[in-house]
Protein backbone atom coordinates (compact mmCIF):
# COMPACT_ATOMS: atom_id res chain seq x y z
CA UNK A 1 0.00 0.00 0.00
CA UNK A 2 3.04 2.27 0.06
CA UNK A 3 2.95 5.32 -2.22
CA UNK A 4 6.70 4.99 -2.84
CA UNK A 5 7.74 3.64 -6.21
CA UNK A 6 8.75 -0.03 -5.82
CA UNK A 7 12.35 -0.71 -6.73
CA UNK A 8 11.82 -4.11 -8.36
CA UNK A 9 9.64 -5.48 -11.13
CA UNK A 10 8.11 -7.90 -8.62
CA UNK A 11 7.12 -5.04 -6.36
CA UNK A 12 5.57 -3.09 -9.22
CA UNK A 13 3.67 -6.15 -10.39
CA UNK A 14 2.29 -6.83 -6.91
CA UNK A 15 1.16 -3.23 -6.60
CA UNK A 16 -0.63 -3.35 -9.96
CA UNK A 17 -2.27 -6.69 -9.10
CA UNK A 18 -3.62 -4.99 -5.97
CA UNK A 19 -4.96 -2.13 -8.11
CA UNK A 20 -6.66 -4.60 -10.45
CA UNK A 21 -8.22 -6.58 -7.61
CA UNK A 22 -9.49 -3.45 -5.85
CA UNK A 23 -10.63 -1.66 -9.02
CA UNK A 24 -8.27 1.31 -8.71
CA UNK A 25 -7.18 2.23 -12.25
CA UNK A 26 -6.06 5.75 -11.28
CA UNK A 27 -3.44 4.36 -8.92
CA UNK A 28 -2.33 1.87 -11.56
CA UNK A 29 -1.82 4.60 -14.17
CA UNK A 30 -0.02 6.82 -11.66
CA UNK A 31 2.34 3.96 -10.80
CA UNK A 32 3.15 3.29 -14.45
CA UNK A 33 3.87 6.98 -15.05
CA UNK A 34 6.13 7.17 -11.96
CA UNK A 35 8.03 4.03 -12.93
CA UNK A 36 8.64 5.30 -16.45
CA UNK A 37 9.88 8.66 -15.16
CA UNK A 38 11.94 7.71 -12.11
CA UNK A 39 13.34 4.18 -12.27
CA UNK A 40 16.44 2.90 -14.02
CA UNK A 41 17.07 -0.62 -15.16
CA UNK A 42 13.47 -1.83 -14.83
CA UNK A 43 11.72 -2.97 -17.97
CA UNK A 44 8.00 -2.45 -17.34
CA UNK A 45 6.86 -5.71 -18.94
CA UNK A 46 3.50 -6.54 -20.51
CA UNK A 47 2.22 -8.28 -17.38
CA UNK A 48 2.42 -5.06 -15.36
CA UNK A 49 0.65 -3.03 -18.03
CA UNK A 50 -1.98 -5.76 -18.36
CA UNK A 51 -2.90 -5.46 -14.68
CA UNK A 52 -3.36 -1.72 -15.09
CA UNK A 53 -5.68 -2.23 -18.06
CA UNK A 54 -7.62 -4.86 -16.11
CA UNK A 55 -8.16 -2.45 -13.23
CA UNK A 56 -9.64 0.14 -15.59
CA UNK A 57 -11.69 -2.27 -17.71
CA UNK A 58 -13.34 -4.05 -14.79
CA UNK A 59 -14.61 -0.77 -13.39
CA UNK A 60 -15.78 0.47 -16.78
CA UNK A 61 -13.29 3.35 -16.75
CA UNK A 62 -12.93 3.74 -20.51
CA UNK A 63 -11.20 7.10 -20.13
CA UNK A 64 -8.47 5.48 -18.06
CA UNK A 65 -7.95 2.67 -20.59
CA UNK A 66 -7.47 5.32 -23.29
CA UNK A 67 -4.93 7.16 -21.11
CA UNK A 68 -3.06 3.90 -20.60
CA UNK A 69 -3.20 3.32 -24.34
CA UNK A 70 -1.71 6.77 -24.95
CA UNK A 71 1.15 5.85 -22.61
CA UNK A 72 2.20 2.90 -24.78
CA UNK A 73 0.93 3.80 -28.26
CA UNK A 74 4.51 4.20 -29.52
CA UNK A 75 5.36 0.65 -28.41
CA UNK A 76 3.54 -1.69 -30.82
CA UNK A 77 5.14 -4.82 -29.36
CA UNK A 78 3.81 -3.95 -25.90
CA UNK A 79 0.36 -3.15 -27.32
CA UNK A 80 0.27 -6.55 -29.01
CA UNK A 81 1.54 -8.41 -25.95
CA UNK A 82 -1.02 -6.82 -23.62
CA UNK A 83 -3.90 -7.03 -26.13
CA UNK A 84 -4.95 -3.64 -24.82
CA UNK A 85 -7.76 -3.24 -27.39
CA UNK A 86 -9.61 -6.02 -25.58
CA UNK A 87 -9.65 -4.05 -22.33
CA UNK A 88 -10.72 -0.83 -24.06
CA UNK A 89 -13.65 -2.67 -25.65
CA UNK A 90 -14.49 -4.25 -22.29
CA UNK A 91 -14.49 -0.88 -20.51
CA UNK A 92 -16.91 0.64 -23.02
CA UNK A 93 -19.18 -2.39 -22.83
CA UNK A 94 -19.26 -2.23 -19.03
CA UNK A 95 -20.60 1.31 -19.55
CA UNK A 96 -23.08 -0.04 -22.13
CA UNK A 97 -21.49 2.17 -24.79
CA UNK A 98 -21.72 -0.39 -27.58
CA UNK A 99 -21.05 2.15 -30.33
CA UNK A 100 -17.62 3.10 -28.99
CA UNK A 101 -16.85 -0.53 -28.17
CA UNK A 102 -17.57 -1.47 -31.78
CA UNK A 103 -15.35 1.37 -32.99
CA UNK A 104 -12.40 0.07 -30.97
CA UNK A 105 -12.99 -3.53 -31.96
CA UNK A 106 -13.06 -2.52 -35.64
CA UNK A 107 -9.91 -0.45 -35.06
CA UNK A 108 -8.17 -3.47 -33.55
CA UNK A 109 -9.09 -5.59 -36.55
CA UNK A 110 -7.93 -2.91 -39.02
CA UNK A 111 -4.61 -2.63 -37.18
CA UNK A 112 -4.27 -6.43 -37.02
CA UNK A 113 -4.08 -6.17 -33.22
CA UNK A 114 -4.41 -9.47 -31.34
CA UNK A 115 -7.67 -10.12 -29.52
CA UNK A 116 -9.17 -12.75 -27.27
CA UNK A 117 -12.16 -14.81 -28.47
CA UNK A 118 -13.89 -13.44 -25.37
CA UNK A 119 -13.64 -9.93 -26.87
CA UNK A 120 -16.09 -11.03 -29.54
CA UNK A 121 -18.22 -12.94 -27.04
CA UNK A 122 -18.66 -9.76 -24.98
CA UNK A 123 -19.51 -7.74 -28.08
CA UNK A 124 -21.97 -10.27 -29.46
CA UNK A 125 -23.70 -10.56 -26.08
CA UNK A 126 -24.00 -6.77 -25.85
CA UNK A 127 -25.46 -6.51 -29.36
CA UNK A 128 -27.92 -9.32 -28.63
CA UNK A 129 -29.07 -7.77 -25.37
CA UNK A 130 -29.62 -4.38 -26.99
CA UNK A 131 -31.74 -5.89 -29.76
CA UNK A 132 -29.20 -5.77 -32.59
CA UNK A 133 -29.10 -9.39 -33.83
CA UNK A 134 -27.73 -8.46 -37.26
CA UNK A 135 -24.72 -6.71 -35.73
CA UNK A 136 -24.18 -9.74 -33.50
CA UNK A 137 -24.13 -11.97 -36.58
CA UNK A 138 -21.70 -9.64 -38.34
CA UNK A 139 -19.22 -10.01 -35.48
CA UNK A 140 -19.75 -13.78 -35.53
CA UNK A 141 -18.77 -13.83 -39.20
CA UNK A 142 -15.78 -11.59 -38.46
CA UNK A 143 -14.56 -14.20 -36.00
CA UNK A 144 -14.81 -16.86 -38.68
CA UNK A 145 -12.86 -14.74 -41.18
CA UNK A 146 -10.13 -14.16 -38.58
CA UNK A 147 -9.86 -17.87 -37.91
CA UNK A 148 -10.99 -17.52 -34.30
CA UNK A 149 -12.80 -20.51 -32.87
CA UNK A 150 -16.44 -19.89 -31.97
CA UNK A 151 -17.08 -21.62 -28.64
CA UNK A 152 -20.17 -22.99 -26.93
CA UNK A 153 -20.58 -19.94 -24.67
CA UNK A 154 -20.74 -17.68 -27.70
CA UNK A 155 -23.51 -19.71 -29.31
CA UNK A 156 -25.43 -19.83 -26.04
CA UNK A 157 -25.34 -16.02 -26.00
CA UNK A 158 -26.67 -15.87 -29.57
CA UNK A 159 -29.45 -18.36 -28.84
CA UNK A 160 -30.47 -16.46 -25.72
CA UNK A 161 -30.74 -13.30 -27.80
CA UNK A 162 -33.31 -14.88 -30.14
CA UNK A 163 -36.16 -13.94 -27.83
CA UNK A 164 -39.14 -15.95 -29.14
CA UNK A 165 -37.69 -16.76 -32.56
CA UNK A 166 -37.25 -20.53 -32.28
CA UNK A 167 -36.39 -20.90 -35.98
CA UNK A 168 -33.41 -18.57 -35.61
CA UNK A 169 -32.32 -20.30 -32.42
CA UNK A 170 -32.37 -23.65 -34.19
CA UNK A 171 -30.24 -22.19 -37.01
CA UNK A 172 -27.61 -21.29 -34.41
CA UNK A 173 -27.65 -24.83 -33.05
CA UNK A 174 -27.10 -26.09 -36.59
CA UNK A 175 -24.13 -23.74 -37.00
CA UNK A 176 -22.81 -24.90 -33.64
CA UNK A 177 -22.86 -28.50 -34.79
CA UNK A 178 -21.16 -27.54 -38.07
CA UNK A 179 -18.38 -25.97 -35.99
CA UNK A 180 -17.88 -29.34 -34.31
CA UNK A 181 -19.39 -28.26 -30.98
CA UNK A 182 -21.69 -30.32 -28.79
CA UNK A 183 -24.64 -28.59 -27.13
CA UNK A 184 -24.23 -28.29 -23.36
CA UNK A 185 -26.92 -28.41 -20.70
CA UNK A 186 -26.87 -24.60 -20.84
CA UNK A 187 -27.54 -24.76 -24.58
CA UNK A 188 -30.61 -26.89 -24.02
CA UNK A 189 -31.73 -24.55 -21.27
CA UNK A 190 -31.53 -21.41 -23.44
CA UNK A 191 -33.13 -22.95 -26.55
CA UNK A 192 -35.92 -24.47 -24.46
CA UNK A 193 -36.50 -21.02 -23.01
CA UNK A 194 -36.74 -19.48 -26.50
CA UNK A 195 -39.34 -22.14 -27.38
CA UNK A 196 -41.18 -21.54 -24.10
CA UNK A 197 -41.29 -17.75 -24.52
CA UNK A 198 -42.81 -18.21 -27.97
CA UNK A 199 -45.32 -20.79 -26.74
CA UNK A 200 -43.77 -23.48 -28.96
CA UNK A 201 -44.59 -26.42 -26.72
CA UNK A 202 -43.97 -29.04 -29.43
CA UNK A 203 -40.49 -27.66 -30.19
CA UNK A 204 -39.69 -27.47 -26.48
CA UNK A 205 -40.66 -31.10 -26.00
CA UNK A 206 -38.52 -32.10 -28.97
CA UNK A 207 -35.50 -30.31 -27.51
CA UNK A 208 -36.11 -31.90 -24.13
CA UNK A 209 -36.04 -35.33 -25.79
CA UNK A 210 -32.68 -34.46 -27.35
CA UNK A 211 -31.47 -33.32 -23.95
CA UNK A 212 -32.54 -36.65 -22.44
CA UNK A 213 -30.57 -38.48 -25.14
CA UNK A 214 -27.41 -36.61 -24.12
CA UNK A 215 -27.98 -37.64 -20.49
CA UNK A 216 -28.16 -41.28 -21.52
CA UNK A 217 -25.09 -41.12 -23.75
CA UNK A 218 -22.73 -39.52 -21.23
CA UNK A 219 -22.31 -42.44 -18.88
CA UNK A 220 -24.37 -45.25 -20.36
CA UNK A 221 -27.00 -44.77 -17.66
CA UNK A 222 -29.60 -42.04 -17.45
CA UNK A 223 -28.68 -39.14 -15.19
CA UNK A 224 -31.10 -36.92 -13.33
CA UNK A 225 -32.30 -34.07 -15.58
CA UNK A 226 -31.80 -30.53 -14.33
CA UNK A 227 -34.80 -29.03 -12.58
CA UNK A 228 -34.40 -25.67 -14.32
CA UNK A 229 -34.79 -27.40 -17.69
CA UNK A 230 -37.89 -29.24 -16.52
CA UNK A 231 -39.31 -25.97 -15.23
CA UNK A 232 -38.73 -24.35 -18.61
CA UNK A 233 -40.50 -27.28 -20.27
CA UNK A 234 -43.43 -26.67 -17.93
CA UNK A 235 -43.42 -22.99 -18.90
CA UNK A 236 -43.53 -24.03 -22.56
CA UNK A 237 -46.59 -26.19 -21.87
CA UNK A 238 -48.27 -23.33 -20.01
CA UNK A 239 -47.57 -20.71 -22.68
CA UNK A 240 -48.43 -23.15 -25.45
CA UNK A 241 -51.91 -23.76 -23.99
CA UNK A 242 -51.11 -27.30 -22.98
CA UNK A 243 -52.01 -26.91 -19.34
CA UNK A 244 -52.91 -30.61 -18.98
CA UNK A 245 -49.33 -31.51 -19.98
CA UNK A 246 -48.02 -29.02 -17.41
CA UNK A 247 -50.18 -30.65 -14.70
CA UNK A 248 -48.91 -34.09 -15.69
CA UNK A 249 -45.32 -32.87 -15.54
CA UNK A 250 -45.89 -31.50 -12.04
CA UNK A 251 -47.37 -34.83 -11.02
CA UNK A 252 -44.24 -36.58 -12.30
CA UNK A 253 -41.99 -34.23 -10.33
CA UNK A 254 -44.03 -34.94 -7.21
CA UNK A 255 -43.59 -38.68 -7.78
CA UNK A 256 -47.19 -39.48 -8.69
CA UNK A 257 -47.19 -42.97 -10.25
CA UNK A 258 -50.29 -42.35 -12.38
CA UNK A 259 -48.74 -39.26 -13.94
CA UNK A 260 -45.45 -41.05 -14.59
CA UNK A 261 -47.31 -43.87 -16.35
CA UNK A 262 -48.80 -41.37 -18.82
CA UNK A 263 -45.60 -39.52 -19.76
CA UNK A 264 -43.34 -41.69 -21.92
CA UNK A 265 -40.72 -38.93 -22.21
CA UNK A 266 -39.98 -39.13 -18.47
CA UNK A 267 -40.17 -42.90 -17.99
CA UNK A 268 -37.03 -44.38 -16.45
CA UNK A 269 -35.75 -41.00 -15.27
CA UNK A 270 -34.91 -40.19 -11.70
CA UNK A 271 -36.62 -36.85 -11.34
CA UNK A 272 -35.80 -33.97 -8.99
CA UNK A 273 -38.41 -32.59 -6.62
CA UNK A 274 -40.28 -29.44 -7.72
CA UNK A 275 -39.26 -26.09 -6.27
CA UNK A 276 -41.11 -22.82 -5.73
CA UNK A 277 -40.59 -21.78 -9.36
CA UNK A 278 -42.22 -25.02 -10.52
CA UNK A 279 -45.37 -24.28 -8.55
CA UNK A 280 -45.46 -20.59 -9.53
CA UNK A 281 -45.20 -21.53 -13.21
CA UNK A 282 -48.09 -23.96 -12.96
CA UNK A 283 -50.24 -21.63 -10.81
CA UNK A 284 -49.78 -18.81 -13.31
CA UNK A 285 -50.88 -21.13 -16.10
CA UNK A 286 -53.94 -22.26 -14.18
CA UNK A 287 -54.87 -18.68 -13.33
CA UNK A 288 -54.60 -17.63 -16.96
CA UNK A 289 -56.70 -20.60 -18.10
Amino acid sequence: ESRDTPSTLEGITRYLVCCANKGKPEEALEMIERVREKTDGIDLGPQCVKFAFEAAAQTGDATMTLKLYDQIQDEPELIHSVKCHHYIVQAFLVNKNVKQAQYWLAKAIDEDAPLFPSTFTMMIEACSRQGHPREAEDWLEEMKEMGLRRNIDLYNVLIRGCGRNIDKAQEYVKSMLQDGLTPSAKTYSVILNVAAEGGHAKSALGWFKRYRTTLESKSGSTQMPRLDILNILMKAFVKGDRIESAILLMGCLEGDERSLAKVDTLKGLQLPKPNAFSYVTLINGLARK
